[in-house]
């Protein structure tokens, strides 16, 4: 369940109560000040499915990219002038010479 807490009229205590009570309970809070979104408050085996989560999907963009770029790279090139050129593009797209 996610619950609200504004730090305006919540006191340190109450709030280190919550973060006491965060790994027993499925509560995420939202932590707001003068209607202001401050932040997400979650428990650590949440944070860590939404690890593993943002790494599955780099995964299958990686997987897509290389699918996409696979058939327009010479097969001749060796590996190290491949990676040179990856470098040189990085560079050149962040204006690093």
């Amino acid at each position: 369940m996610e619950k609200t807490i504004d730090l305006k009229k919540t006191t340190k205590e109450e709030l280190f109560d919550l973060f006491r009570m965060l790994p027993s309970s499925n509560d995420h809070y939202i932590l707001k000040e003068n209607d202001n979104f401050l932040a997400a408050i979650i428990a650590q085996a949440d944070y860590e499915k939404y690890l593993l989560h943002r790494q599955a999907e780099a995964q299958i963009g990686l997987e897509k990219f290389l699918e996409k770029i696979h058939p327009r790279v010479d097969p001749n090139i060796s590996d190290e002038d491949l990676e040179a050129e990856i470098v040189d593009a990085i560079h050149e797209m962040r204006g690093v010479k």
